[in-house]
């Protein structure tokens, strides 16, 4: 009897470390994973801040060429379509959204130099 009781006892005690062991593992995981996951996620957040910044850029940009005829406007649209092709880079799934608004970009700033020069000096 004492023999059952003593081998039930060492049992117990493997079991109890391999518990505490696998505890000691996951709580140190926790606390080296949890920095990496909050890394991932601000990344995450700065490439999304990115795709909408583009987004919005081309917006204003095609909206500004329709009202304004200047060296402000063609900037805004150097930098809207370097956010794009950024975004483009990164997020290979905001192609379709992206490409029509270059596009469209591209045809206004196009028709707008071509009524430019067709226009007479001022």
């Amino acid at each position: 009897m004492h023999d059952l009781s003593t081998k039930r006892n060492q049992s117990l005690k493997k079991v109890i470390i391999i518990l505490l062991i696998t505890m000691l593992i996951l709580v140190l995981g926790f606390h080296v994973l949890l920095p990496l996951l909050g890394i991932a996620i601000v990344i995450s957040v700065g490439l999304w801040t990115v795709a909408i910044a583009a987004v919005t850029t081309l917006c204003v940009a095609g909206l500004l060429f329709f009202i304004f005829s200047g060296v402000g406007v063609i900037i805004t649209a150097i930098v809207a379509f370097v956010l794009a092709f950024l975004a483009i880079i990164l997020f290979p799934i905001l192609l379709p959204i992206l490409l029509p608004l270059l596009l469209l970009i591209a045809i206004i700033f196009i028709v707008r130099r071509k009524q430019k020069s067709a226009l007479p000096p001022d």
